[in-house]
């Protein structure tokens, strides 16, 4: 889904517009990363029996990312 993503709002379409905008923004890799993994969350755990009470516990419990420090 990213790389869909990705190539499918990465194209600008040559005029100055809000929408080419949106576009250009919804294209960032970064973007589209984050896109997928609210859509998975959201598909696979309504597939596979979760409400949206559980899911929230499950992204509650998930680890926070590290960070490393810089030596």
């Amino acid at each position: 889904m990213p790389v869909l993503l990705i190539g499918a709002f990465s194209a600008v379409f040559g005029e100055d517009t809000i929408l080419n905008d949106w576009i250009a923004f919804i294209g960032k890799p970064i973007i589209a990363f984050m896109v997928s993994v609210v859509v998975s969350f959201f598909t696979l755990g309504y597939a596979r029996g979760f409400n949206k009470v559980e899911l929230n516990q499950f992204m509650a419990a998930c680890p926070p990312p590290q960070l490393h420090p810089s030596s």
